[in-house]
């Protein structure tokens, strides 16, 4: 239920964040296809950090097909191009509460 990205610049060969950026805003959607429209994705919240995790709630099933996508923010809070969506199977079951 929780996931680990690691966020880096496609266009370039160094570890971290674009230049000039101050962190990415993270989108998720749940479905088998990515969808075609961007107002389809789920806005998970933004990063300062290039390594960060998201954690699914337990509505979301194990299996699903998480589709991944993120937008770098300059430090003057404009947003860049989406990035290409990025997808995996979400693994885990849901968290039970003990049983008393």
């Amino acid at each position: 239920r929780l996931v680990n990205l690691r966020l880096h610049s496609s266009d370039s060969e160094r570890r971290g964040m674009e230049a000039g950026a101050k962190g990415a805003n993270l989108y998720s959607f749940v479905g088998p296809d990515a969808p075609t429209d961007p107002r389809d994705y789920h806005f998970e919240g933004m990063t300062t950090r290039t390594i960060t995790q998201i954690q699914f709630p337990n509505d979301v099933p194990s299996g699903a097909t998480v589709w991944l996508s993120a937008r770098w923010v300059s430090n003057r809070g404009q947003i860049g191009p989406a990035s290409a969506p990025t997808s995996f199977t979400l693994q885990g079951g849901a968290v039970l509460p003990e049983a008393a």
